[in-house]
C-alpha cells in the first residue's frame, strides 16, 4: 500500500491533479487494504494528499475516522503522522469525531 501512497502524495506535492487517480484509491477496496494492511505513516500521507489536491475522499476520511483505525494511528503513528492526518481530516469536511476525542484524552 505505500507505493499507492507514495503515488499520489508525489502527485500532490508536484501540484499536479490527479483526480482519476484519487477516485481509484478512495474506492472502498482500496481504502479497506489501505487502512488495514497500511502503516500510519501511509495513511496519513494518503490523506493529505487527497486534501492537498482537494478531494473530498469521503470512503478514506470515514475509514480513518473509525475507532480500530484511530487506534492504530494513535497507538502507531508518530505525532507528525497524527497531525497530518487531522489538518487533512479538517481540511476535506471529515468530521473526525473519533480522532479528535483520542488525541484529546
Amino acid at each position: 500500500m505505500q507505493d499507492i501512497s507514495n503515488t499520489i502524495w508525489a502527485m500532490a506535492t508536484l501540484r499536479v491533479e490527479a483526480r482519476n487517480l484519487a477516485s481509484a484509491i478512495d474506492r472502498k477496496d482500496v481504502v479497506q487494504k489501505l487502512v488495514q494492511e497500511g502503516k500510519p505513516q501511509s495513511i496519513s500521507n494518503t490523506i493529505w494528499a487527497m486534501a492537498t489536491l482537494r478531494v473530498e475522499a469521503r470512503n478514506l476520511a470515514s475509514a480513518i475516522d473509525r475507532k480500530d483505525v484511530v487506534q492504530k494511528l494513535v497507538q502507531e503513528g508518530k505525532p507528525q503522522d497524527i497531525s497530518n492526518t487531522i489538518w487533512a481530516m479538517a481540511t476535506v469536511g471529515a468530521e473526525a469525531r473519533n480522532l479528535a476525542r483520542a488525541v484529546d484524552s
